[in-house]
């Protein structure tokens, strides 16, 4: 009889941690997800190659010409 326990035993441990480390998995990808959403706000947004401004006739012109 003890040597059945021990094996029941067993497998609720086995299950038991495969229930773990499937709830660690998935924290690692709700994570991951989360990291990647946030660094999309954290993007450099900008740098710009040239700027215009406007006159007061409405025409366009570069900055600094």
């Amino acid at each position: 009889a003890s040597e059945r326990s021990q094996r029941a035993n067993l497998r609720r441990a086995e299950a038991r941690l495969a229930e773990l480390l499937a709830a660690r998995v998935e924290g690692s990808r709700a994570e991951g997800a989360r990291g990647a959403r946030a660094a999309h706000y954290q993007v450099e947004r900008g740098n710009a190659v040239r700027t215009y401004t406007m006159e007061g006739d409405g025409q366009l012109r570069p900055d600094g010409a």
